[in-house]
């Protein structure tokens, strides 16, 4: 069965406990032009749920009268809208360790842009977009200066590269994919380092050479002039008269 309400809106005023019945193996479409100006049911009645995923940003005159899609079991109809809800995409945040090297790649969350049209809120009513938007993601190429191995110990914002968003799911069934407007963030925390001090000296001299044994630098980073303290149990060792200093 379909309704075609083209441009326009649908109304359902029907008190029965199905808005449409159909025979068995039987489906329905409704066409309109958006869901916020429909009518699905005669007061609290919502009695057209179909079951599944709606389509959107398209009419009846650039998209087939064919059969609902055998893809969800619980479908009994499908509502086809014109009107394009914006999705929005959201990078995952990621952390990484001072001196490692991150691919340019992000995983964004899909979600609703409730301002434009709250399309989680027709779940149970008239159509579920849980599946499309709750549960979306998608990978793509991304950009950001902490992806380097030389970027510093900071926060970094994530910049997506929109061009995977033609992958998710939520843009072929018809969304307008935008960048949600706070990036994703790239944590760089501090790399844990082993510094030890060898020294090397002549018996009853003040001089000294200071050798700096370290594990775990990275990007040609060095350790000058280390402060130190030899504690009492190195006095005993060395002798009376050896020198006991401190500085660098």
């Amino acid at each position: 069965m379909i309704i075609d309400a083209g441009s326009g809106s649908f109304i359902n005023n029907s008190m029965e406990s199905k808005g449409i019945a159909t025979g068995e193996g039987g489906s329905w479409k409704v066409y309109s032009y958006s869901p916020v100006t429909d009518t699905f049911g005669a007061g609290s009645q919502w009695n057209l749920d179909s079951g599944t995923y709606a389509l959107w940003g398209r009419g009846s005159d650039s998209y087939a009268y064919t059969a609902v899609e055998a893809d969800d079991a619980n479908a009994v109809g499908r509502y086809v809208f014109q009107v394009k809800p914006v999705a929005a995409f959201t990078a995952d945040d990621k952390t990484k360790v001072y001196g490692d090297e991150v691919a340019n790649t992000a995983t964004w969350q899909v979600s609703a842009d409730v301002a434009s049209t709250d399309v989680l809120a027709y779940k149970g009513k008239a159509f579920d977009e849980s599946a499309v938007l709750e549960a979306a993601s998608v990978t793509g190429t991304a950009s950001s200066a902490g992806f380097a191995a030389d970027a510093g110990v900071g926060n970094y914002a994530i910049n997506m590269n929109t061009a995977a968003f033609d992958q998710s799911k939520a843009v072929a069934h018809g969304y307008n994919p935008i960048a949600a407007g706070v990036p994703g963030t790239l944590t760089v925390t501090p790399r844990d380092l082993t510094v030890a001090v060898e020294l090397s000296s002549v018996y009853g001299s003040d001089d000294y050479i200071q050798y700096i044994l370290t594990s775990m630098l990275y990007n040609d980073d060095a350790i000058t002039n280390v402060d130190f303290l030899l504690n009492d149990s190195y006095t005993d060792l060395i002798g009376a008269n050896a020198v006991y200093r401190t500085g660098a």
